[in-house]
């Protein structure tokens, strides 16, 4: 006769809740990988008293995390203070994209004076969809400000169904809601007008894809460019221009380099110096852009001058 299967020890709800809740704080106060978990609880358990009736799986901690998560989002309440709705798509994941609305107090913006920090935002709308439109997107915002009410500004970019999105919910209401266009979008699409049809851009392109072919998966892997995305390139071009900063520096010989490196880089970018006085030029304009994002973004416009 076959051994009857053991039964699971019975564990009472008050002790389970507090396992749980210990897998949370680990994971969201302590910043510790899901894997890790179980492992420290073992540890502790083994030296010190928890009275913890049992090890969870990493499984279950993520999915605990999962389910925090998705309370607080449907925990989103009115505010009666002023806000301001941050709106924004991710990149394509796949077939879908996901649609993100945060919220910022306007105290916040005021006591602060500069940025606002990752403390001064709360996320109150997420969604996830395969088809992304105008009309979508403004049904998708009508659900998330039904729920925590409306904002009195709007920031985004200038994405055509984040556009055409906003524009329809705006319209639906009687009080038109300001909308502030995202000022590091602003600045990328001027550098992509000034520069995507140039044949000097162009030009560098073409070197650094040939570029990056030859030096995956080798020992000179470090003189490889960045990686640049299809879609938002200019938000990023800015290490494209210090990239190729570098690597005229390098190939001017004036510094003592590892053997073989500066073979490499006449080998591999062979029209490199064809492209000097571009990436020169290039690079000189990302730094200045770069620099007065980084004022605008952390001092904002209005700043008093000591006398």
């Amino acid at each position: 006769m076959k051994e009857s299967a053991r039964a699971s020890p019975l564990i009472e709800i008050s002790q389970a809740a507090r396992t749980r809740e210990l897998c949370i704080l680990l994971m969201f106060e302590a910043v510790v990988s899901y894997r890790s978990i179980p492992r420290i609880i073992e540890i502790v358990r083994e030296r010190v008293p928890l009275q913890l009736p049992w090890i969870p799986h990493f499984t279950s901690v993520i999915n605990w995390s999962l389910r925090l998560g998705l309370g607080l989002l449907q925990q989103i309440i009115h505010s009666k203070k002023k806000w301001i709705a941050i709106i924004d798509h991710s990149i394509a994941i796949g077939t879908r994209k996901v649609l993100v609305v945060l919220r910022v107090s306007m105290d916040s913006l005021l006591e602060r004076q500069g940025a606002i920090q990752l403390s001064d935002c709360e996320c109150i709308g997420l969604r996830v969809s395969e088809k992304v439109t105008g009309e979508n997107i403004a049904l998708e915002l009508k659900e998330i400000f039904d729920k925590s009410g409306h904002p009195a500004a709007i920031i985004k970019d200038g994405e055509c169904a984040l556009e055409k999105g906003v524009r329809l919910w705006s319209e639906a209401h009687e009080s038109r809601v300001p909308v502030i266009y995202d000022v590091g979008h602003a600045f990328a699409l001027g550098l992509e007008k000034q520069y995507k049809e140039s044949d000097g851009y162009k030009r560098l392109l073409e070197v650094v894809r040939q570029g990056a072919k030859k030096l995956r998966q080798t020992a000179f892997g470090f003189l490889s460019p960045p990686q640049l995305r299809s879609k938002g390139r200019f938000m990023s071009i800015g290490r494209l221009a210090k990239w190729g900063e570098k690597i005229l520096e390098l190939s001017a010989g004036t510094k003592k380099l590892p053997e073989g490196v500066l073979q490499k880089i006449s080998e591999v970018f062979p029209d490199l110096n064809t492209s000097r006085e571009f990436i020169q030029e290039f690079s000189y304009t990302a730094n200045i852009i770069s620099n007065v994002l980084k004022i605008l973004k952390n001092k904002g416009l209005e700043q008093s001058v000591p006398i």
